[in-house]
């Protein structure tokens, strides 16, 4: 109960109980409350600050309508890739008169598409985005500058991201770090989240948050959305407390350095790093034949540094 009570006073902060998304709002928090017990500021910050746009179109018109310009978002090739929602904590870019480069710290944006989104999709993805934020909020972005030239990091979660730019190639190249493993651990933390809120059915009271849960197809709150190779490969080591208590012992605070040394000094040095680049792989196969002998490879070895993970965690240090 102390959850329920708990979203609505920090959603009255930002948003009229007559708001059309107040229903999925409460669910969101409700849920993250209870994975997050003792993250309340931090959700709320994040919650407030956040420039939420929930609407009946595709991302990209979203994005463009609000003059929101998004590194991660590629236009071209998300055509093929129906994608229903994006966030990011957001710096903006500005070039001076004399062409001197900064960045400047604003808002964190999350966008939701509606478009050919079913209500219980929908509240996943809000979800998940959320949870991207807050396991962002420190530590998410440095950058360095030299005259025309700079070079742009940005975290999220596990993930890293680097952009640089050379003004004499006049080029911008982008590099990426631990992306679909990060992924795939917030898709199995949004689940867990969708999980949490089954729990609210007995206890609402308010008749148009009752009638929002009732129209939610609650069989689905159990199932992972998206990802779905590298979920079905993660999961057996999300299941062991030690790899969960490692990754959300440091992710909140950004220590990601201690999450990837304590993995690797299980397994072996680069272990962490190797299996991100495997997950990577096995995630661009998605939909190919099981049989394909490059899918059979990548999940042997991804499935030898589990085992040698869970080998380690369980021998006694003599």
């Amino acid at each position: 109960m102390y959850s329920l009570l708990k979203a609505k006073e920090i959603i009255k902060k930002k948003y009229d109980e007559n708001n059309s998304n107040y229903p999925l709002f409460l669910l969101s928090l409700y849920g993250i409350l209870k994975k997050y017990p003792n993250e309340e500021k931090l959700i709320e910050d994040i919650f407030l600050k956040t420039d939420t746009y929930i609407e009946e179109d595709s991302i990209s018109n979203i994005l463009k309508r609000h003059n929101i310009n998004c590194f991660d978002y590629d236009e071209e090739e998300q055509e093929e890739n129906t994608i229903y929602g994006i966030s990011s904590h957001n710096h903006n870019l500005i070039i001076g008169e004399d062409e001197t480069i900064s960045f400047q710290d604003e808002n964190p944006f999350l966008v939701c598409s509606k478009k050919e989104c079913n209500p219980t999709l929908l509240l996943n993805t809000f979800i998940h985005e959320l949870l991207h934020l807050i396991k962002s909020d420190k530590d998410n972005f440095y950058y360095q500058v030299n005259h025309k030239d700079f070079s742009y990091y940005i975290r999220s979660g596990i993930s890293h991201y680097e952009y640089h730019y050379d003004s004499k190639e006049d080029t911008l190249t982008s590099l990426e770090y631990f992306d679909t493993l990060d992924e795939a651990i917030n898709v199995i933390e949004t689940t867990e989240v969708m999980e949490n809120i089954l729990s609210i059915k007995d206890i609402i009271e308010d008749d148009k948050i009752k009638n929002y849960f009732n129209s939610l197809d609650t069989q689905l709150f159990t199932k992972d959305s998206g990802y779905e190779e590298a979920v079905s490969i993660i999961r057996p080591l999300w299941k062991l407390d030690s790899f969960k208590e490692l990754v959300s012992n440091n992710i909140l605070e950004g220590n990601i350095k201690e999450i990837i040394e304590e993995f690797d000094s299980k397994t072996y040095p680069s272990a962490f790093e190797e299996l991100a680049e495997l997950i990577d792989e096995i995630d661009s196969l998605a939909g190919t034949n099981k049989r394909n002998k490059k899918l059979i490879r990548y999940k042997r070895k991804v499935n030898e540094i589990i085992s040698l993970y869970k080998k380690n965690i369980y021998t006694k240090v003599k």
